[in-house]
């Protein structure tokens, strides 16, 4: 098994969704810590904290109130935040809409889509795959 990763954000604005993913995560014991918010605006202002480091992997819902993850993806490099390329964003979707999937494709942080709800296997790879080192 692989190591745990330091920490998960979870992006979605269904507070039961993010309930279920904080227990598969915390089950499979795969980060040593989960945050969570409702849409992307309060995702910006947690990665702006500086008094917390940066999410190894944001989970990221795509329509969400107020900043959906299209809109957070558009506002995310204006952060200028040191170390931002290393975070790896998943998308999550209760479809896989093609023009979705498309779209995903355009932005670099973005490594691919997750059917929701969360399995436990699928965590595993995205979790496998950001503890890999950089070649």
């Amino acid at each position: 098994m692989n190591k745990p990763i330091h920490s998960i954000l979870l992006v979605d604005d269904d507070y039961a969704t993010n309930r279920y993913n904080k227990i598969i995560i915390g089950d499979m014991a795969i980060a040593h810590e989960v945050h969570d918010v409702l849409d992307g605006e309060e995702a910006l202002e947690v990665l702006k904290d500086t008094s917390r480091s940066l999410p190894d992997l944001i989970l990221l819902d795509i329509n969400m109130p107020r900043m959906n993850g299209w809109e957070f993806l558009d506002e995310l490099p204006k952060l200028h935040c040191q170390d931002l390329d290393q975070v790896k964003v998943y998308m999550l979707s209760a479809s896989r809409n093609p023009d979705d999937v498309e779209k995903a494709k355009k932005y670099t942080m973005v490594r691919g889509f997750i059917s929701k709800p969360l399995e436990p296997n699928e965590v595993k790879l995205l979790t496998a795959n950001t503890n890999q080192s950089p070649a």
